[in-house]
């Protein structure tokens, strides 16, 4: 730092954010200084660096304009330069040549270099896919800031990006590929893309069967009804399945071992040759090539219909201000669950100034679990399995529906919908909920 300038991403976080961003002029002069410092990242851990300094001025003004709704412009400014800098880390991705082979090399060994989280840099890569993503951001933001005196402003956030740019380009490649697309199409994934995938849905074991559509999304429940997972679409140019087309797996175990073991030392992150053909899904791997019969849905004894479904997610919590899911929070529960075995509950304590997390004789404070009125939530080892499969801890929140309501985790765009022990389990009977 010279003269009491930032110099590079480096020293942002060396900053004192909460005192130079005390008013709005300060935020808005250190924002400045941190994206000149941008410019001059070459490497995916300088961007990891810009995004904690991004996620960390974000959080402080985000609470400053919720508490007194002033500083509307720096949050949105501040919320920008965290997209610009993951897009950033996003194309810096890009440019990290496959292993082909060699331990040590290619985009895994990458990210875990720069201590980028899988889901994380795929979430980066995204926004870099996206043309012009800079100019486009940066009118979103503008749109934002000319909501400022409206009753509820448009506050910049990955969710409205999300919205706005990624999925209409990925609408757009997906109907450019459709159009030369015969049906078994053959496509190619990466591999760890597709594992994290469907680890995320397998939820450490508590679904073992499922049934995907598109490009293997899709919405799956645990034999006792206790938890529902809702999984988007991985993003491809196609789809893998045809539209119309349900693929039943009944043993997602197996599929996820068999990725784990066909490709063969450093080919981890190579790409995967994916196929639809004759009701069976082709896997082509280093080591050989995997045809897996599927099954149709009504064979998958959890499957719900798509109204049901809609039923079913009517009635989660409403997605608004939520508790953050941290990574203390989930070791702190995972670890104290594995001391107390399978058969311990874990109690969430909810009220006015803040809740708490027991397991027996365990207790973790957990300030941002506040409702109006206090009360208590029993849930199973559902939950603590659902905290242990999140990845995207900068934006994972968890939201609660009640006393008696689901109890809601979203990690990215993975959503967990889990029913407390002690009241209405996410109950399908005769096509009804």
């Amino acid at each position: 730092m010279r003269g009491g300038e930032l110099t590079t991403v480096g020293e942002l976080n060396h900053a004192n954010v909460g005192q130079i961003a005390s008013t709005e002029e300060a935020a808005l002069v250190l924002l400045d200084k941190a994206e000149s410092a941008l410019e001059a990242v070459t490497r995916p851990e300088e961007a990891v660096a810009a995004d904690e300094f991004g996620a960390g001025l974000e959080q402080a003004l985000r609470l400053q304009f919720r508490n007194s709704k002033r500083g509307f412009k720096a949050l949105t400014r501040a919320s920008l330069f965290r997209l610009l800098a993951e897009a950033k880390g996003g194309r810096l991705l890009q440019l990290v040549e496959p292993a082909q082979g060699s331990k040590g090399l290619g985009l895994s060994a990458a990210m875990q270099k720069a201590g980028i989280e899988p889901t994380r840099g795929y979430r980066w890569k995204g926004l870099a896919e996206v043309p012009e993503f800079e100019t486009k951001v940066r009118d979103l933001a503008a749109a934002c800031l000319a909501s400022e005196n409206d009753p509820t402003p448009q506050e910049l956030t990955h969710a409205l990006v999300e919205e706005r740019l990624v999925v209409p380009w990925r609408q757009e490649c997906r109907e450019k590929e459709r159009e030369r697309w015969n049906g078994c199409h053959p496509g190619k994934l990466r591999r760890e893309r597709l594992l994290l995938h469907l680890e995320h849905v397998w939820c450490r074991g508590q679904i073992g069967e499922a049934v995907f559509t598109d490009a293997f999304a899709t919405t799956a429940l645990t034999p006792d009804h206790l938890l529902l997972v809702r999984a988007p679409p991985l993003l491809t140019a196609a789809p893998v399945f045809p539209e119309g087309e349900a693929f039943g797996i009944t043993d997602l175990p197996f599929l996820i071992g068999a990725l784990n073991k066909l490709a063969g030392a450093g080919n981890e992150a190579v790409d995967v040759d994916v196929r639809y053909e004759s009701g069976r899904l082709v896997l082509e791997e280093a080591l050989g090539v995997l045809r897996l019969p599927g099954v149709p849905p009504k064979v998958i004894g959890t499957y719900l219909k798509p109204e049901v479904v809609k039923n079913v997610v009517v009635k989660a919590p409403k997605e608004e201000g939520g508790a953050p899911v941290t990574r203390h929070l989930v070791d702190a529960v995972c670890g104290a669950f594995s001391l107390y075995g399978k058969q311990a509950r874990v109690e969430l304590v909810v009220g006015p100034r803040g809740g708490s997390v027991r397991i027996a004789d365990f207790e973790m404070p957990y300030s941002d679990l506040k409702a109006d009125e206090s009360y208590r939530v029993m849930l199973d080892k559902h939950f603590v399995d659902v905290l242990g499969t999140v990845t995207e801890f900068a934006e994972a929140r968890l939201y609660l529906g009640g006393p008696d309501g689901f109890v809601l985790v979203a990690d990215g765009g993975y959503r967990y919908l889990l029913s407390p022990r002690d009241s209405a389990a996410i109950a399908v009977k005769n096509g009804r909920v």
